[in-house]
């Protein structure tokens, strides 16, 4: 965890917080209000709305939403639309002769 607000003229220490149950978390995203948590793995997202007052910590230890991903030879990136109307995922190609998209996941 990094705590806000963060320093900009020297550095920023982050301290262990916790874990999750997920395996292989490739990205994360916080929505740009603070009230929605991502976390993405090679084969699934997650998502999970945080309570008023909740820590990002222990907001991650309720259960998740499930999204099942858009097929991606490697999915590693996920990042919140700055408007909160949905996200984005993009994939490493690992050296394959893919042309890879950016994969827009539209809030319901």
């Amino acid at each position: 965890v990094l705590r806000f607000p963060y320093k900009t003229n020297e550095l920023n220490t982050a301290v262990l917080a916790g874990t999750t149950k997920l395996e292989t978390v490739t990205g994360a995203a916080i929505g740009g209000d603070g009230k929605e948590l991502l976390l993405r793995t090679y084969t699934g997202i997650f998502y999970w709305k945080r309570n008023n007052g909740e820590s990002a910590e222990v907001a991650l230890q309720r259960e998740a939403v499930s999204i099942p991903p858009a097929l991606e030879p490697q999915g590693e990136a996920i990042a919140f639309k700055t408007d909160l109307k949905g996200f984005y995922t993009l994939s490493e190609n690992g050296g394959l002769p893919l042309t890879l998209r950016l994969n827009y996941y539209a809030r319901n």
